[in-house]
């Protein structure tokens, strides 16, 4: 049984099952062992926020294997969701950042665990949940349903 920070992202590689892993930050043997029993190709990206914005590639999935622990590497995470995958897992320090910080970026609280410095909180983000679909949006509710679907403005 796997216990801190590696205890919450193994179960996480485990659901997401990335054919393609952005890891952000320090590199984690856990994504090593990861990487030698599953078909995933693995990037290392440093944690510049201005390298990560000229990066032009999708992936499947982003682990940023360092915690958010100022308020400067809140960027990590909106740039890791706007530009690079549709699935982040993030750990933050709560002594220092608050969860709030997280939750205006989209992202939902996961778990929590501790390491050598004090507790961490696990976030993750997932495209295809963050925006549910309303009951009252639809043909049936809108105004003028044979308009439905056909015009953007």
């Amino acid at each position: 049984m796997m216990t801190g920070p590696d205890g919450l992202i193994a179960p996480w590689l485990e659901v997401v099952a990335p054919r393609t892993l952005v890891v952000i930050g320090p590199t984690l043997p856990l994504v090593e062992n990861y990487q030698s029993t599953h078909a995933v190709d693995v990037v290392q990206l440093s944690p510049d926020p201005h390298a990560l914005t000229h990066h032009s590639m999708r992936y499947e999935a982003v682990l940023i294997s360092q915690v958010i622990e100022t308020e400067d590497d809140l960027v990590l995470p909106g740039i890791a969701r706007n530009q690079l995958a549709p699935q982040v897992f993030v750990l933050i320090r709560p002594a220092v950042i608050a969860p709030s910080a997280l939750f205006g970026l989209g992202y939902v609280r996961h778990s929590e665990t501790h390491d050598r410095e004090g507790p961490l909180l696990s976030f993750c983000y997932t495209l295809a949940t963050y925006n549910h679909t309303r009951a009252w949006n639809n043909a049936k509710f809108w105004a003028n349903p044979e308009q439905w679907n056909k015009h953007w403005w």
